[in-house]
């Protein structure tokens, strides 16, 4: 069974002032781009390959340790082309002139793109801390209810 989307709202306009739609995303076998080798670039690079991403990073130079586990890694500058075939992009350089580019061949190819420290032109993000509760499309109502989930968000 369906249900309208105003017979949950009770009248409320729930797309009023709606930017950003909470999302869990499966990234086991995707191919994921970072650029940048400094410490943020680094740790997004290390977090996605722990969550099972294919990841490539390109850097002009290495600011770090680089995360294990990478699936290629360039030492060189980004060149317009190197978003396509990702699904997911982040640019953690700091360089205004690069994010440029690389928000203009994001939206030409249709790829999502993390800019780290642009949120108004990124496509997604990735906050410090997220705590997110499922039942794997069994029982909604059911999480909702659970006393340990609502003491946890006091």
């Amino acid at each position: 069974m369906r249900c309208s989307l105003g017979a949950r709202t009770a009248g409320r306009d729930v797309r009023a002032g709606l930017g950003v739609l909470p999302l869990t995303l499966k990234l086991s076998d995707k191919d994921v781009l970072v650029i940048g080798a400094g410490r943020i670039g680094t740790g997004k690079a290390q977090l996605l390959v722990d969550a099972g991403a294919r990841v490539t990073m390109i850097a002009r130079e290495v600011l770090v340790e680089l995360p294990r586990g990478l699936a290629a890694f360039e030492q060189r500058d980004y060149h317009d082309g190197d978003v396509r075939g990702f699904a997911l992009v982040v640019s953690a350089t700091g360089e205004a002139t690069v994010n440029d580019r690389l928000v203009d061949e994001a939206r030409r190819e249709n790829v999502w793109l993390n800019v780290v420290d642009d949120p108004e032109r990124s496509d997604f993000f990735s906050p410090p801390c997220t705590v997110t509760a499922t039942s794997r499309c069994r029982s909604p109502r059911r999480v909702r209810r659970r006393p340990s989930l609502r003491n946890f968000a006091r």
